[in-house]
């Protein structure tokens, strides 16, 4: 029998924003990551096309088939044989998911592209993008079917916050201060997130229990979110937050030190998985 967790996974989110999800159809943010994809494996597979000698050595590459190869002529050509390359892995792994349905929809796409004008030489290269564009989504799309039927990703419910990327200051770090960040966001879990996704605020009735902050509602825009943390029981939860505060000016943030306060801040939090006993752990200038 494959064992089953209920949640044990932590994925971090960059923007935040209204949030909806349906299981009847592929969400209109995933497929607009994967128009993003084509048009840059187009750019790669041209480039690619125009190196007169092999530039990358294949042994030191994790995995080949994140290469593009000279077979390669368009987008289609890379996500048909990643996609074959996944299945094939998939099989390998114990308690698999029964791929036939998967195999049989690829055969389709596969025959679409054989019998099609992207294999004429006649073809307008409009038609011919055309094509190859509406075929890697459909590829794309039953990508995505085969890494759901991992049989690794045993969970059923993803702990995450989401935050806005803080798109400011000239280094690495600079948008993990506290005192440099676009407030708002929280902390989630997606219930049942292959099947019926149910997105709960696990912070929606909790306030501060104790120290500094106590009574206070750390969501509702009046901090920032990072880094969240599960414990290995799935009951407890610790997380970093910054209280929002006023803006900081490149001359504050160019001295550096006098950026950092413990109202501008990240410190730790815990908080129980059900919203219950939300605790400070830290405090002070600095991020902590």
């Amino acid at each position: 029998m494959k064992p089953k967790s209920v949640f044990l996974t932590v994925f971090i989110i960059i923007q935040f924003g209204s949030v909806t999800f349906s299981t009847s159809k592929t969400p209109d943010c995933v497929i607009k990551d994967w128009e993003k994809n084509y048009k840059e494996q187009t750019q790669e597979v041209a480039r690619h096309s125009l190196l007169s000698k092999k530039t990358v050595d294949e042994s030191s590459v994790f995995d080949r088939q994140s290469l593009i190869w000279n077979s390669d002529q368009t987008p289609f050509d890379v996500k048909l044989r990643r996609t074959e390359a996944l299945l094939a892995y998939l099989k390998t792994l114990p308690h698999t998911q029964d791929l036939s349905s998967i195999e049989q929809q690829l055969q389709v796409v596969k025959s679409k592209r054989n019998t099609g004008g992207l294999s004429k030489k006649s073809a307008t290269m409009s038609s011919e993008k055309t094509d190859d564009k509406s075929l890697y989504l459909e590829l794309s799309s039953l990508a995505r079917k085969a890494t759901f039927a991992n049989s690794l990703i045993n969970f059923t419910d993803i702990l995450f916050v989401a935050r806005q990327n803080a798109n400011r200051g000239w280094h690495m770090c600079t948008p993990n201060n506290g005192h440099n960040q676009e407030y708002g966001g929280g902390l989630y879990v997606l219930k049942n997130a292959f099947t019926n996704p149910q997105l709960v605020d696990i912070l929606a009735n909790s306030t501060v229990q104790s120290g500094r902050l106590a009574g206070m509602k750390l969501g509702n825009g009046n901090g920032a979110f990072i880094s969240p943390d599960l414990s290995y029981d799935g009951k407890t939860v610790v997380f970093a937050w910054a209280q929002k505060g006023d803006a900081v000016s490149w001359a504050d943030v160019g001295t550096y030190n006098s950026s950092f306060t413990k109202e501008r801040s990240f410190h730790i939090f815990k908080v129980n998985i059900d919203g219950t006993d939300l605790v400070q752990l830290t405090d002070g200038p600095c991020n902590c």
